[in-house]
């Protein structure tokens, strides 16, 4: 098969387009434009500062013939884990809501440890800690995260797990599966920070959970 024809109707889940705070190839025009180009059915426009609701319906009104979706990325800029953030993005036409990147503890864990290296899209404030906390000192889901699923259960909306950890990631699913969330993708297994034993990826998907590779 003519590798150019897998592209047809595909649906590209996490495009880093500019503007941004760290440059990229593409802006979200081009990117648009190169889909629709290419037959592609949907891109979904991920950011890890700022909501991309707003972008992803003015690029849509430009490249009507793809769908353009907008995300948000719970890192600091956003107030972390935010309800009121979330809200405001779902209201705006988001779609697809990621946990902790560039912020997650144990992304940043990861960069601490000898050899290692910042995020991209590192952000750190002189005294202040960037850590995007996720659950509370018993390892239950803080109040904040659980209001947040339910927004993204009540709009119908998909969660993607970011940077967090193996056991992070278990345990979140877990309940966002309890709590009715329908969409779940579990991103980056195969990240270095994040480097999910397979076994896990086993129950995950067993557990109603897709899984999005780097």
């Amino acid at each position: 098969m003519d590798a150019a024809r897998l592209l047809e109707g595909a649906v590209d889940t996490h495009v880093h387009t500019s503007p941004d705070l760290v440059p990229r190839k593409l802006d979200d025009i081009e990117a648009a434009r190169q889909a629709r180009d290419a037959g592609m059915a949907a891109l979904v426009l991920k950011n890890h500062f700022f909501s991309t609701a707003l972008r992803a319906s003015l690029v849509e009104s430009l490249e009507p013939e793809v769908r353009i979706i907008g995300s948000i990325v719970l890192n600091q800029p956003m107030g972390g884990i935010n309800p009121w953030a979330v809200e405001a993005a779902a209201r705006a036409g988001v779609k697809v809501v990621w946990m902790p990147t560039a912020h997650a503890e144990n992304q940043l864990d990861h960069e601490a440890q000898p050899g290692g290296r910042p995020h991209r899209a590192a952000m750190t404030l002189p005294g202040r800690d960037a850590r995007v906390r996720v659950f509370d000192s018993n390892g239950n889901p803080t109040p904040e995260t659980e209001a947040v699923l339910e927004i993204v259960r009540d709009r119908g909306m998909l969660l993607a797990t970011g940077h967090l950890s193996p056991d992070e990631v278990d345990r979140l699913t877990a309940r966002a599966v309890e709590v009715g969330v329908r969409k779940v993708v579990a991103t980056h297994p195969d990240l270095p920070s994040i480097d999910m034993p397979v076994a896990l990826q086993q129950r995950l998907a067993e557990r109603g959970v897709a899984k999005r590779r780097m």
